[in-house]
């Protein structure tokens, strides 16, 4: 009785599309204990029909595909000063919602973790800007997304490019014109059990709270950006990029998730 989807777990990406395709709904996602969720199956309620397998984009050759490349960036500056690259994504998610769709981006959760949402209107975007350097949980996101498109719904769907092919493979080929996709350059992604250990030392020194954080603050340069907290007892934190100990372990690929060693998604 199958236990997992990838026979080589190193293969995993933990896009958790597996979760929306399996029939039976006998798998769920698992955190390890560096924190990376991976599939585990139910084998009560598996019936072996390898569907999760069959359609599971890791490990596979990914084609080769044309580009056309283009330069953009919004005209309000404010806009790009809230966003890590230009504010693009936050002017195609109006469009999309302007048609009556639905958005799909990475965002803080309460306890900091990093999880795939749903926005419906344009105030639940400001969530989903900026970089976040610690992998997300899109499997709910991706089971949602396909549910919507199957009833002719517009959805964008910001993601890593693993997170991308994940929802195509969810699809399972199925046509349609209303879905617009939003990936980006990925550097891999670190250890969500790292990031919480490194949130805690954050949080533990300056004896408060976390109430804002952004992992690319401009105020010290576009190029030379910060990580940079703020605390509810009114304290903050700010190192440059390559002086800070998080960043530094993920820039030098310290602690990246094991399939991003070997990404087959990279262009």
């Amino acid at each position: 009785m199958r236990q997992t989807v990838r026979k080589n777990p190193a293969e995993c990406t933990g896009c958790g599309a597996c979760v929306s395709i399996c029939p039976k709904q006998a798998i769920t996602m698992q955190p390890d204990a560096e924190g990376f969720l991976y599939p585990k199956v139910d084998g009560e309620k598996c019936v072996s029909c390898d569907l999760c397998e069959k359609r599971c984009p890791a490990g596979r050759e990914m084609p080769e595909r044309p580009a056309h490349l283009f330069g953009a960036q919004a005209k309000d500056e404010a806009l790009r000063g809230q966003s890590s690259s230009g504010g693009v994504f936050t002017l195609l998610a109006r469009e999309v919602i302007r048609q009556g769709g639905v958005v799909f981006g990475a965002a803080f959760d309460e306890a900091l973790h990093v999880e795939h949402i749903g926005a419906f209107d344009e105030s639940e975007l400001s969530g989903m800007r900026g970089s976040k350097y610690v992998q997300s949980d899109a499997a709910d996101a991706i089971g949602n997304a396909v549910s919507l498109l199957k009833r002719d719904i517009p959805v964008l769907f910001s993601g890593t490019p693993c997170q991308i092919s994940g929802l195509m493979a969810a699809l399972g080929g199925t046509k349609t014109d209303k879905l617009l996709t939003v990936d980006f350059v990925c550097h891999g992604v670190p250890s969500p059990m790292i990031w919480s250990d490194y949130v805690d030392i954050r949080e533990k020194a300056a004896g408060s709270q976390t109430s804002n954080l952004s992992f690319r603050n401009k105020s010290t340069g576009w190029k030379s950006y910060s990580v940079s907290f703020e605390f509810s007892n009114g304290s903050n934190y700010m190192q440059r990029s390559l002086s800070d100990n998080y960043m530094k372990g993920f820039l030098k690929d310290i602690y990246l998730r094991p399939s991003c060693y070997s990404c087959a998604f990279k262009t």
